[in-house]
């Protein structure tokens, strides 16, 4: 992964270092909840959807970085805008429940059946 990350000897390829880096935490490395912060965020800004929302959870439950649920919600309607399924309803929970907004339940209504129809 580092080498991909890099570019050393191999071209630069961010999202391949992070599937291998995934990979090696599947296996037993130990958790570092801070270097994925990083990771999710070196690789969102890359375009990355899915990255947009795991940054969501680590803002939301305060994993790898402080808690902050505003930024949370802002990562999943990004993430929600370009199409991520699981940002779509997670905005619902956010409305549902006022998770870095405010409680709307006509809005999280809207993001559940829009989710649900998307699959």
């Amino acid at each position: 992964g580092y080498c991909y990350r890099y570019g050393i000897g191999i071209e630069k390829n961010e999202i391949r270092a992070f599937q291998l880096y995934k990979e090696a935490a599947e296996n037993g490395v130990e958790k570092n909840e801070i270097i994925a912060f990083e990771l999710y965020k070196e690789v969102a800004q890359n375009g990355h959807i899915t990255s947009l929302y795991e940054l969501g959870e680590c803002y939301q439950y305060g994993m790898g970085t402080g808690k902050n649920e505003i930024k949370a919600f802002g990562f999943y309607k990004e993430a929600a805008e370009k199409g991520h399924i699981t940002s779509i309803y997670k905005l619902g929970e956010c409305y549902k429940y006022g998770i870095g907004t405010k409680i709307n339940g006509i809005k999280a209504f809207e993001f559940y059946k829009e989710a649900a129809k998307k699959g």
